[in-house]
């Protein structure tokens, strides 16, 4: 984000070096104007003398005046000019990093998004990221205050060597006070980023898990939570501002001494009370300047805790190439089977045994109805994420039509899968944009027929909108029956070469179930379709089966043969028998 606003930092600076540079001369104009107000018709200093050339020798005043005038106008036109700039830059960098974000976590590692605290994700890019934007224009205006410190310390250079090394001993020692009582910022920033993440983490609870606190009636529980949560991060601020609250009254008297002390050594040196008063208003515009960065500098001290955080993320969600083929396979297609050789897969984390896959081997063939069934926790949900290429073996590999996945482009073969499942939800929108979400081409008539299909077709013309009702967040305009044919339909809008339906058909009833399962036969016979259910009339649907335990394929045959008892003892959690390595039907 830095990188993309540099180029724009010499502007900046220049912009601002003008601006004080022109005001600057308008105020050494103010030497000749009151020496000649005063009645002394002095020579311009030699800093000046270009400009008294140039002016009629009659009216010299008057003509001083239309000067001072035209540079005050040209310095605050450039300082319009300078301020849009400033404001450009910084909506440009919050926009690139918000961006940048975004892409990072649409292309992060599944691994990543399976760990990475929602809370937290949720802290940075709604707070940290728009801070480490304002980190961005502070910067520049640090430039700003700069380019005008630099300019006016030229100016009072000029008007006295003396004054202004005595100026600049003042100073160091102001900003070495400064330094020394706001050293704690960047520790107490930390703790304002710490506590705003454990807020949105009760926020987020709140809202996700509202069903779950009613019902158990933690209403009281939570707001004392949230509650304790959102005063810490109110005393964490607190923290803050009253160590930034010192800079105010602690610079106020330092300059205020400075001040006096100048005058003093003026007075001693027996300076012209025209250079004294020209001084003095260039000392009282290099001021603000000075404390402007000052405060900046505090400002970025506190805001450490964000930085740090976005660069976490930044950092973190950086794509890892797990999409990118090893050798480009244009247009991969399931026509003969999907292997699965030697594939092991672990989650990463404490506390994850017995998930993932231990060695397994199956092979799905194409244009058949292939149900994995198992108790939670056996390996099925990974199964279909490592078809999908969501994740990738840690071991093995697996094989498309001969091909190793590896050599796919993963974006190429998502677009010839579909999936269905519990944690895929509906988008906000109608139900036509739903549906629509599985192929953006997709004309009317394809949505119907998907509708259709899916056995939804029927309460989507009972709705008094159609395929236009709007179905809310997350779908909760609907029944949760509902969603799931508009889920379905949207899978098959796609025209996929395998359709995945994990726990897809459990809110259906039997009947529903098992002709939807019938449809998906006569629509496309040629189409595989992998089904993840824990009932039975489900599984029986299908040509075939695949028991899994424990991350193992313990036995498989064909569906119509299983033995429902053995299947709802898996179900229970009994132990499954031992494992039949034979895993290809």
């Amino acid at each position: 984000m830095l990188a993309k606003a540099l180029p724009w930092f010499p502007l900046v600076f220049v912009l601002g070096l003008l601006g004080t540079a022109l005001e600057g001369m308008g105020i050494g104009l103010l030497i000749p104007l009151l020496d000649l107000v005063a009645g002394h018709d002095k020579p311009l200093p030699a800093v000046l003398a270009p400009f008294g050339r140039l002016l009629p020798e009659n009216d010299r005043g008057v003509a001083i005046g239309l000067v001072i005038l035209c540079l005050i106008l040209l310095k605050n036109l450039v300082a319009y000019v300078n301020t849009n700039l400033l404001a450009w830059i910084y909506g440009r960098s919050g926009h690139v990093l918000r961006q940048k974000i975004g892409n990072d976590l649409l292309r992060a590692d599944s691994r990543f998004l399976m760990t990475a605290p929602p809370h937290r994700l949720l802290n940075v890019i709604s707070n940290e990221s728009w801070r480490a934007a304002d980190a961005v224009g502070t910067l520049f205006s640090i430039a700003v205050s700069a380019a005008a410190c630099i300019a006016l310390l030229t100016f009072l250079l000029l008007l006295s060597p003396p004054l202004t090394a005595a100026l600049a001993v003042g100073l160091a020692g102001v900003q070495l006070l400064v330094h020394l009582a706001t050293r704690r910022v960047a520790a107490l920033g930390a703790v304002v980023t710490a506590e705003n993440r454990r807020l949105a983490a009760r926020m987020l609870h709140i809202v996700e898990a509202w069903r779950l606190i009613r019902l158990y009636g933690r209403q009281a529980h939570e707001m004392e939570d949230f509650a304790r949560a959102s005063d810490s991060v109110r005393r964490a601020v607190f923290a803050v501002s009253r160590a930034q609250a010192l800079l105010g009254p602690l610079t106020e008297i330092a300059y205020a001494l400075q001040f006096f002390a100048i005058a003093l050594i003026a007075w001693s040196l027996g300076t012209p009370f025209s250079v004294v008063i020209a001084f003095t208003v260039l000392l009282y515009r290099l001021q603000p300047q000075v404390r402007q960065i000052q405060n900046a500098l505090v400002l970025l001290r506190g805001w450490t805790g964000s930085l740090d955080e976005v660069s976490w993320l930044v950092q973190t969600t950086q794509h890892t190439g797990q999409d990118a083929p090893t050798v480009r396979v244009e247009g991969p297609r399931l026509r003969q089977s999907l292997r699965f050789e030697q594939v092991s897969f672990r989650y990463p984390g404490p506390g994850e045994k017995g998930a993932g896959l231990d060695t397994i081997d199956l092979e799905i063939p194409a244009g058949k109805s292939v149900a994995l069934i198992g108790r939670s926790g056996s390996g099925k949900s990974t199964i279909a994420a490592l078809m999908c290429g969501l994740i990738a073996p840690d071991s093995g590999r697996i094989v498309l039509d001969g091909r190793d996945m590896r050599e796919l482009d993963a974006f190429d073969w998502r677009e010839r899968v579909a999936v269905v499942g519990a944690e895929l939800e509906l988008v906000e929108g109608t139900i036509a944009d739903n549906i629509r979400y599985g192929h953006p081409g997709a004309t009317d008539v394809q949505i119907e027929a998907a509708a259709q299909a899916a056995d939804a077709a029927g309460f989507i013309a009972d709705l008094p909108a159609g395929y236009r009702s709007e179905v809310g967040y997350r779908g909760h305009n609907l029944s949760a029956g509902q969603r799931q044919r508009i889920a379905l339909a949207r899978a098959l809008v796609r025209q996929p070469d395998l359709l995945i339906l994990d726990e897809a058909t459990n809110s259906m009833d039997v009947l529903s179930e098992s002709a939807i399962l019938a449809m998906l036969a006569q629509q496309q016979p040629g189409r595989t379709v992998v089904v993840i259910s824990h009932t039975a009339s489900v599984i029986r649907e299908c040509s075939d089966y695949f028991l899994l335990d424990g991350g193992r394929v313990v036995a498989n045959g064909h569906a119509a043969d299983i033995d429902v008892d053995r299947l709802s003892a898996v179900f229970a959690g009994q132990p499954a028998d031992p494992p039949n390595r034979v895993s290809t039907i």
